[in-house]
């Protein structure tokens, strides 16, 4: 993959892609809105339990920083074939510009798969929920963001991003989908040193960029 067209940025539980034309300032705006979002939606709501009161808080929050819900969609479904991640995702987003998710997440180092673990996996005695987002900036005013949530039986070890789900002989498991476009309604200049403020030491420990290295 050519890393001088693109770029990848973790927001907390967010896995991001940018054009590399896009501004840092620009591109910091996005990751500073979304991780404030997260965190403010995590204060409120269990993301796992009450994931639709935490997804209407979510949108509240970026509403609020000018960053407008144009376009949603959801949905509910079993999955009986087998499936990864990068599948569902790609399903989800559809045909868009960049790399595709399968690209971007076996990109991912072992420190980089630590830090969205702790956002993206909870463990139980006799389960496993797991809840990933991936988006797309098109531009500096025009967000594409996918969801995926389920709960599995089987173990997930350190490979989970690319592992392969499926049910276990049963019922098949449950996936919740869903797609959200965001556009920046107005000029995000007059929330920039609140945010900042508001995030505070986060703002570096969970905002990091991710180096490409596979090639095209």
């Amino acid at each position: 993959m050519d890393d001088s067209t693109w770029q990848l940025y973790r927001s907390a539980g967010t896995l991001m892609v940018f054009p590399a034309s896009l501004s840092e300032p620009e591109r910091q705006d996005i990751l500073d809105s979304l991780l404030l979002a997260q965190l403010v939606a995590n204060k409120q709501h269990d993301p796992y339990q009450a994931s639709s009161q935490w997804r209407r808080n979510w949108a509240h929050t970026m509403d609020l920083l000018h960053w407008t819900v144009t376009a949603s969609t959801g949905q509910e479904e079993p999955q009986e074939q087998p499936f990864t991640l990068a599948s569902l995702l790609a399903h989800t987003l559809g045909a868009l510009p960049g790399p595709t998710p399968a690209t971007l997440l076996a990109d991912l180092g072992t420190t980089h798969v630590k830090a969205l673990e702790a956002y993206c996996i909870r463990r139980h005695a006799e389960s496993t929920q797991l809840k990933l987002s991936f988006g797309l900036a098109r531009n500096a005013w025009l967000i594409h963001l996918a969801s995926i949530a389920f709960e599995t039986a089987a173990p997930l070890d350190e490979h989970w991003l690319s592992h392969t789900h499926q049910d276990n002989g049963h019922r098949a498991l449950t996936v919740t989908r869903t797609c959200t476009t965001l556009t920046l309604a107005s000029d995000y200049a007059a929330e920039r040193s609140k945010v900042i403020t508001s995030l505070g030491s986060r703002r570096s420990r969970e905002i990091e960029r991710i180096p490409l290295t596979t090639q095209s």
